[in-house]
């Protein structure tokens, strides 16, 4: 495969992992929240305990996905595998 079809590939399989890695940190946050705190509980502590496991999924997946993409280009050398996001910018008035 070429380096340009491997970049696609490579950063759509990424862009799923992220997805698949702040749903499922949200769902554990989600749980983890909703069995620290009884559930009969006011629903304006219910709403701030989804929006908790919602800022929880979105940060922990982010870092997550930060460390597993960096252990992933140190163990495979994926740069090498890879092309460029962008080619290169035209001169003015070219």
């Amino acid at each position: 495969m070429q380096k340009r079809s491997n970049t696609v590939i490579f950063m759509i399989g990424a862009t799923a992992l992220n997805m698949v890695l702040i749903v499922g940190i949200f769902l554990v946050a989600l749980f983890l929240l909703g069995r620290l705190f009884p559930p009969g509980d006011s629903p304006q502590a219910q709403g701030t305990l989804l929006l908790v496991s919602a800022g929880a999924g979105l940060i922990g997946g982010f870092f997550a996905y930060r460390y597993i993409i960096k252990w992933a280009q140190r163990r495979f050398d994926i740069d090498q595998y890879m092309g460029p996001l962008f080619g290169p910018r035209r001169p003015p008035g070219a």
